[in-house]
């Protein structure tokens, strides 16, 4: 019956699991709007842009370890390996840096210096930072000091983190960034 919820149209978690990425299968998926979480687009667009399903969309993008990256520079340069990629449909997305798995660690940057840190999505779009002086003594901090929430539009995406240090320099150790779709 048009205009009126079917049977076909319910749908249970495991179908929509099930349905993965792929948008196939499922009856009137095509039909259904889903309008929860942000989202507003048919379930079977729903599906294919990772929304919905077991595609791994939600899944973190986690960068290489920088290792240990020593600064000094008078100018931003992007620092090794810390640039990752993700694709969204357009929602917000948490960037942070944090150890690398099974490391502590930290940035730090010696006395009377100071590092100025900035986010960039896609090589241009700068999305602010942060800057920490240290005086008198050397400063350390733990990655997690740089964190940021972007909202991009649709598509694919690749942040990076840059930084620049004063005369003395700073050092990045293994340290991660993380893109988490929200």
């Amino acid at each position: 019956m048009a205009g009126f919820i079917q049977n076909e149209d319910l749908k249970t978690v495991a179908e929509l699991v099930a349905a993965g990425s792929t948008a196939s299968s499922l009856p009137n998926d095509d039909k259904i709007y889903v309008t929860a979480g942000g989202i507003n687009k048919t379930l079977k667009q729903a599906i294919i842009d990772g929304d919905i399903g077991s595609s791994g969309a939600s899944a973190p993008q986690i960068s290489s370890s920088c290792g240990h990256y020593s600064l000094t520079t008078s100018g931003f340069v992007t620092i090794t390996n810390l640039t990752v990629t993700i694709t969204t449909s357009g929602g917000p997305v948490l960037l942070f840096a944090q150890p690398a798995p099974g490391l502590t660690n930290q940035i730090r940057t010696v006395a009377n210096d100071v590092i100025i840190s900035r986010w960039l999505r896609d090589g241009s779009v700068d999305l602010g930072g942060a800057r920490l002086e240290a005086s008198n003594e050397t400063l350390s901090v733990p990655p997690g000091v740089y964190n940021i929430i972007d909202v991009p539009t649709a598509g694919s995406h690749t942040y990076a983190l840059q930084a620049y240090a004063g005369t003395s320099g700073a050092i990045f150790w293994d340290v991660v960034i993380v893109a988490q779709k929200l």
